[in-house]
């Protein structure tokens, strides 16, 4: 059984067209879990008007919100998991695709055509050379729950998978159709870009 982690932040803009991008993929409202992460905003109302479950989340953070969702499909008895941002970046046509595939492929990892910062190709690289994972920081993954990390603590959830393990299934990097939008939710690019290079940097050292 499949159930869906929509990570959200304040979204809500947004979070209403990214259930209905995943309800028109043919996946039940009840199997759709909204990780509502300490947004100020109608975000958690607009989600429960659409009739799915919302979890509120107080640690702040993507990767807490990513990993509480993953968590808790594991503890309702779920056995395959579909991650999708809560911000409108993956577009209808990407999650009915991967929803098309889902049943060739162990694990799906989306893949964007072009990552806009540097230091986003820097990580991707190393994933890609050391598991096969095109691109880790997407928003868009489905997959077997039996590899999800419950001691999952990176930035960016980039160990939300004991990816180690990985190399046991078939995998597929699918490409990605990217919605626009100006900014980020992340902050500034310098920002972001110091945060990914010291995140992925502790994970060497502590994978060593």
């Amino acid at each position: 059984m499949l159930g869906v982690v929509v990570p959200a932040f304040n979204e809500e803009n947004n979070i209403y067209k990214v259930i209905n991008n995943i309800t028109s993929a043919k996946v039940l409202k009840e199997n759709i879990f909204v990780i509502n992460n300490g947004s100020k905003d109608k975000t958690k109302e607009i989600a429960l008007g659409c009739g799915v479950n919302v979890i509120d989340h107080i640690d702040s953070g993507y990767h807490h919100a990513v990993n509480r969702g993953l968590n808790e499909l594991k503890n309702r008895g779920y056995e395959e998991f579909l991650i999708i941002d809560g911000d409108n970046e993956i577009d209808s046509s990407s999650v009915r695709n991967i929803m098309n595939l889902k049943n060739k492929y162990d694990f799906i990892f989306g893949k964007r055509n072009s990552p806009k910062r540097l230091a986003e190709r820097v990580l991707n690289f190393f994933f890609l050379k050391k598991y096969g994972v095109k691109d880790i920081l997407c928003g868009l993954k489905y997959g077997n729950l039996e590899l999800v990390n419950t001691e999952a603590k990176y930035d960016y959830a980039i160990d939300c998978l004991n990816l180690d393990k990985l190399n046991r299934y078939k995998i597929f990097n699918m490409d990605t159709k990217i919605n626009l939008r100006s900014g980020s939710r992340l902050g500034s690019n310098l920002y972001v870009s110091y945060n990914l290079i010291i995140t992925l940097l502790t994970y060497l050292i502590e994978k060593k």
